[in-house]
């Protein structure tokens, strides 16, 4: 993205790599253009460790927007908020005056999006409660779905294409 910068020890970076090394889980996130463009295309040891949240995703069909705010718990108090209806999410970055943990903002974001599935595929729980509904349930699978998204691992950089 035009106007990004990230700092990279390419030396250390280059070790890792010419030892047959996986990156350190957590220490290196690079964009999979980054590490084409400064290290070639068989990378070993490759990790997903972070998941960034979109500005607008599709599901079943839909265009979902998503906006991050500094005052929805102020206007909701809530951390975040999915209207089915008009198809947007919007998570809370921060909480007076302080910023929130990236990680967090995350999983709120993830538990929003299952609201949205579980509205969609129309699941009901044994007692007939729709699972959208069902706040415990979206947050299991929230926490499900990052661990999910943030722990993926492969061999070489191309299969993480």
């Amino acid at each position: 993205m035009k106007g990004d910068s990230i700092t990279v020890d390419t030396n250390e970076v280059k070790q890792y790599i010419e030892a047959g090394i996986p990156l350190p889980r957590g220490k290196y996130s690079l964009a999979d253009d980054l590490l084409e463009k400064y290290f070639g295309t068989r990378i070993e040891g490759v990790i997903m460790s972070e998941f960034k949240i979109p500005k607008r995703f599709k599901l079943f069909g839909k265009t979902i927007e998503v906006k991050r705010t500094k005052d929805l718990s102020a206007r909701q108090d809530v951390a975040g908020v999915g209207r089915l209806k008009t198809h947007e999410i919007e998570v809370q970055t921060n909480c007076d005056g302080y910023t929130i943990n990236e990680e967090e903002v995350t999983i709120n974001f993830l538990h929003e999006v299952a609201h949205f599935l579980m509205y969609d595929m129309e699941f009901k729980l044994e007692d007939g409660t729709y699972c959208y509904r069902h706040e415990q349930f979206c947050n299991l699978l929230s926490l499900c779905l990052h661990q999910f998204l943030t722990t993926m691992e492969y061999e070489t950089l191309n299969e993480a294409k």
